[in-house]
């Protein structure tokens, strides 16, 4: 071998110069690779700005020659939610490679970006089809209504994983363009387009596609009718109320399961002689969803056939009738709740436990505080916290005791339960466990301290303030904030230049709490920060305080800021200070229509409290804009001042507008306007309206004119299957005729009978 070698030397060193000196271009090429530039963003002073720095190391790498980096550069980006980087994304749709195409789809769409609308639904058109599933899905995280027609076209794409992802986006995207499609895409080959299809039209409901569920409630896929049946869950019509009640006795048990749960949240209180049927079914899991939902109904009928289940085979039964037996809260059932806090099944204890904590008042129980020495800890926890439901004197004892039981998530609960007792003598206790290892124990008494706000802690949280670990600083900067103390503001204002962000942040919040000049002073300066979470905190913190010496930097970050969370609570905080002088710079943000949707709401909101007439000008431009979330807010600012001017395009928005929401506000707003035009379109409203709160807040506004024309329509709403229409009549009843029948209609019709009508 070596005889070999040292005849042939030249030869081999040619070859590894071949070899070595490639390998050593590549390694310099790709010196930085994805998760290198993101840990050296996340190194303290990288740059101007560590999140600008990651964002250009990224955007080099999608031009990276090396397929995988590039695909990892574009999935980075979308986690870090890089906005910047959109062009760049933009630019690498155009990638040979399908997956590195996919992925800069995908970031585009935790980007949100409606730059990148366009460009995003020409990938609706790649060869690929997991592109195609790709840009669908975007689609759907955009929200943009330009992407209703190209997602209606996918809905018929050759391959089903495409129709699927096109019918979920279009559930994200309310637009009454996508109901028809939808209701055909229920009779999809494909048992999941179906799914998706009918879960779409369950999210769309708010825009009137009702109707359109009920066919799938006779789909042969158990699966699709159970979907059908949530989505019916939200309708709030007798029609959906009747064919769930109907989907109770379904074969399958799936369908069933789905069928109760539907119910619990519409029209449960007509079905509770149906779902306590139910308690007997053969499937567990359909008693068991049975009796929690009976729980959450509330209804005093279900009392005794719950407590006869309580003899379930099944602990998750049984389990599920103790918690409604709790939720209901009635004393009837304590005594046979109590002996299943020694069920031998833990699951049973802790649920009667918890039960027992909901029906004891404020009575400590010895039941509760034999469950203090369980042998399970999930059991003494859920004791530990049914005390805390009703802290008093009776209780101290039991759980100082419990600050030695052997689990430590015992321990901290006992501590912030002990808090709550405002007792005196529990502070020497939490004193002690100041000088626990465990950090969780240590941070639950720093709370504690906090919230009891007893000077004998002072000192040794000032001191704590000191610690080594970055948690417990943070503790003590918040629990600090409940003392007012010269020495407090000096530690929190060391705080804020903390090693730790979330320290900062922490003495920063405390700050906005405590408030003074120098607390005014030292947030200022944070506005300036290079990370944005801390520009957002000092922002809330010095709305908190309702400073205006802050206004000038608060309004540099309302305009200029680039991350949308930071700016919109900018606008917040100078809403919150009511200066006009904030008017005209606000309604330039609410005039540029390249803003996004949710800041030009919060410049409505932030304005809401300034009667201003060049703001109502833009409130009238605003109520027609194409923005839902921007209309409503402008509904609500017209309807506070009571803009006259407003009402013609008030009603318009009342009676067409395909959002239930804005046409919930638009009801409100002109019941407090008060013209009495509206009434018989208010009136004609009631009759039509399928959605549950909107007929509720037709109701209110009614009852806001004393006139008798919405007397009829306010009787009749008195039969609605759902109380919350029910008692808005019965008040707005009241409130036009000053007679008292509640929500008995009977009463009010033939109290309305015997009136004299006007000839």
């Amino acid at each position: 071998m070596w005889r070999f070698i040292r005849s042939h030397h030249l030869t081999i060193a040619a070859l590894c110069i071949c070899i070595v000196l490639p390998l050593t271009r590549v390694r310099a090429q790709h010196d930085v690779r994805p998760e290198d530039a993101v840990t050296i963003a996340a190194r303290p002073g990288a740059g101007a700005s560590n999140l600008q720095l990651l964002q250009r190391e990224l955007s080099k790498l999608l031009r990276d020659e090396d397929v995988e980096f590039r695909r990892k550069a574009a999935r980075k980006i979308g986690e870090y939610r890089l906005t910047e980087a959109v062009p760049d994304l933009i630019t690498t749709l155009q990638d040979t490679v399908p997956e590195v195409r996919r992925e800069a789809i995908w970031a585009l769409g935790m980007l949100g970006d409606r730059r990148a609308v366009q460009p995003v639904i020409r990938g609706l058109d790649d060869r690929e089809f997991h592109v195609r599933v790709s840009a669908a899905m975007a689609l759907g995280e955009i929200g943009d209504t330009r992407a209703v027609e190209p997602l209606i076209s996918c809905l018929r794409d050759d391959h089903p994983d495409v129709r699927w992802a096109a019918a979920c986006s279009l559930g994200k995207i309310p637009d009454q363009r996508s109901i028809q499609p939808l209701v055909e895409a229920q009779s999809d080959a494909d048992e999941s387009v179906r799914l998706a299809a009918v879960t779409a039209l369950g999210q769309l409901v708010q825009i009137r596609s009702i109707d359109t569920l009920f066919v799938s409630t006779q789909d042969p896929s158990p699966t699709v009718r159970a979907s059908a049946a949530r989505a019916l869950g939200g309708v709030h019509s007798d029609r959906a109320v009747h064919t769930l009640r109907g989907l109770l006795n379904d074969s399958d048990p799936q369908v069933r399961t789905a069928a109760v749960s539907a119910l619990t949240s519409s029209g449960g209180a007509r079905a509770v002689n149906d779902i306590v049927r139910l308690l007997h079914d053969q499937d567990a899991k359909v008693r068991e969803v049975s009796a929690k939902a009976l729980g959450i109904i509330g209804d005093a009928r279900a009392l005794r056939p719950l407590i006869a289940q309580l003899g379930d085979a099944s602990p998750d039964v049984c389990s599920a009738v103790l918690q409604s037996l709790g939720r209901i809260g009635d004393r009837q059932a304590f005594t046979d709740v109590l002996p299943y806090t020694l069920a031998s099944d833990t699951k049973v204890r802790q649920a009667a436990v918890q039960a027992v904590g909901a029906m004891q008042g404020d009575a400590v129980t010895p039941e509760l505080v034999q469950a203090l020495t369980d042998s399970e800890a999930t059991v003494r926890w859920t004791a530990v916290t049914a005390l805390a439901g009703a802290p008093g004197e009776g209780s101290v004892e039991p759980l100082l005791a419990t600050l030695k039981d052997p689990d430590m998530r015992v321990r901290a609960m006992a501590i912030q339960t002990l808090a709550l007792t405002g007792d005196p003598r529990v502070v020497e206790a939490l004193l002690n466990q100041l000088q626990q290892p465990d950090i969780l124990l240590r941070r639950s008494a720093i709370a504690a301290l906090g919230r009891l706000k007893d000077e004998r802690a002072l000192e040794p949280l000032i001191a704590l303030a000191n610690d080594r670990t970055a948690v417990i600083r943070g503790s003590v900067y918040r629990a600090l904030s409940s003392f007012r103390d010269p020495r407090v503001m000096h530690v929190l204002a060391v705080g804020v230049q903390d090693s730790s962000v979330q320290c900062q942040l922490a003495a920063i919040e405390a700050l906005g709490h405590i408030g003074g000049d120098t607390a005014v002073r030292v947030l200022q300066t944070k506005l300036q920060e290079k990370n944005l979470g801390i520009r957002f905190m000092a922002a809330r913190a010095l709305g908190a305080l309702g400073d205006r010496q802050a206004t000038p930097m608060l309004l540099q970050l309302a305009t200029t800021e680039q991350d949308t969370r930071v700016r919109q609570e900018a606008i917040n905080v100078l809403g919150s200070l009511d200066d006009p002088a904030m008017v005209n710079p606000l309604l330039e943000i609410l005039r540029d229509g390249a803003q996004k949707d949710v800041l030009r709401a919060s410049v409505i909101r932030a304005l809401m409290a300034l009667k201003d007439d060049e703001a109502i000008l833009c409130m009238n431009t605003a109520l027609s804009d194409q923005s839902p979330v921007v209309r409503k807010a402008a509904i609500d600012y017209v309807g506070r001042h009571r803009v006259a001017a407003a009402v013609d395009a008030l009603r318009g928005l009342l009676i067409d507008d395909p959002y239930v929401q804005v046409r919930t506000a638009a009801a409100a707003a002109l019941g407090h306007i008060g013209d009495t035009r509206v009434v018989e379109d208010l009136v004609t409203a009631v009759a039509r309206e399928e959605d549950r709160d909107m007929r509720a807040a037709l109701a209110t506004a009614l009852g806001q004119f004393s006139d008798t024309r919405a007397v009829d329509s306010l009787i009749t709403l008195l039969n609605d299957a759902n109380r919350l229409p029910r008692s808005a009549a019965a008040s707005a009843l009241a409130s036009i005729t000053g007679q008292r029948f509640g929500e008995d209609g009977a009463a009010w019709k033939a109290w309305w009978q015997q009136q004299p009508r006007d000839p």
